[in-house]
């Protein structure tokens, strides 16, 4: 019989970051150690790491956005252009090498607040 899906990771970053919507942020993740089924799972069985933004308060089954990155976790750019503006919370899940994928959203949630920069003050006035 297989393993069962693969254990949760944890989302390392600053929480309740406020973030501008045209720069976007960093995020990282510590690896998930084990399977779901309390068997070890080694850095290089893991595939793919994905996240997942919500509007904070509202986990529904479909994400505002997922972004997944290849391979283990590192410090990955969440690029916020595709995001609206307002709380999110973002979770992840890790698929192993097989394809198979983690049954719960790692927790706590990473929350940041994406914002619209100030406006430039106008130019060439006389």
């Amino acid at each position: 019989m297989r393993n069962l899906l693969i254990a949760l990771l944890l989302i390392a970053g600053t929480a309740n970051a406020d973030v501008q919507w045209s720069k976007g942020f960093d995020i990282n993740c510590t690896n998930a150690t084990e399977r779901e089924n309390g068997t070890a799972l080694a850095a290089s069985e893991i595939g793919s790491i994905t996240y997942y933004v919500f509007k904070a308060g509202v986990i529904t089954s479909s994400p505002e956005h997922t972004y997944m990155f290849i391979g283990e976790c590192s410090l990955s750019h969440i690029d916020t252009k595709l995001l609206s503006t307002g709380r999110k919370e973002i979770y992840a899940k890790t698929t192993d090498t097989d394809g198979r994928i983690s049954t719960n959203m790692s927790s706590p949630a990473y929350l940041v607040n994406i914002i619209k920069s100030n406006p430039k003050p106008p130019t060439g006035l006389r």
